[in-house]
């Protein structure tokens, strides 16, 4: 796996065995999605570099759906898409799998963009999920209040030391 860069303000927390970089500033859920808000009423988000890591490495797959509703596009707490990470275990024979990891919405609003780099090369996310492996931008109503009820880097330290509520499958 590739390092990731590091960013002034950076946090480390060790689970696993490996040293889990969280970015201050960014708002957390407990599903290991980061959200930022722009000055352009929109939240960029994408996933942590806890759910990069424990997705197996590489990413080999990036997908988002778009809701069935007509308005909003996507509701807070629902998924959006999926992230596939592949990997080669060795057993006495040669076994391949897939680590899957559902993309759920931090916030209520319309997709505004996908990014297109991680479409065509999603190990952007192993490389960077903070900068160039973010996933959505999403348009919001009100940035602040579809902000509230999400954790800080420091909520978010404390659930990844406590290693609680991993959305990771096996398949």
């Amino acid at each position: 796996m590739q390092q990731s860069k590091r960013a002034a303000g950076d946090v480390f927390v060790e689970c696993n065995g490996q040293q889990v970089r969280i970015r201050r500033g960014l708002f957390y859920t407990t599903d290991h999605m980061w959200a930022e808000a722009t000055p352009e009423r929109q939240v960029r988000t994408g996933v942590t570099d806890y759910a990069q890591r424990f997705l197996r490495e590489p990413v080999s797959l990036v997908t988002v759906e778009r809701s069935q509703t007509t308005e909003p596009d996507i509701r807070k707490g629902e998924k959006f898409g999926t992230i596939f990470g592949r990997y080669n275990r060795v057993t006495g024979s040669r076994e391949y799998g897939c680590t899957a990891f559902d993309l759920v919405t931090p916030v209520t609003g319309r997709i505004a963009d996908v990014n297109d780099k991680v479409m065509d090369r999603p190990e952007l996310i192993n490389r960077d999920p903070y900068g160039d492996g973010w996933i959505a931008l999403v348009d919001v109503f009100d940035v602040q209040s579809c902000c509230r009820g999400l954790i800080t880097h420091d909520g978010y330290k404390r659930t990844v030391a406590d290693r609680r509520q991993s959305r990771f499958r096996e398949i």
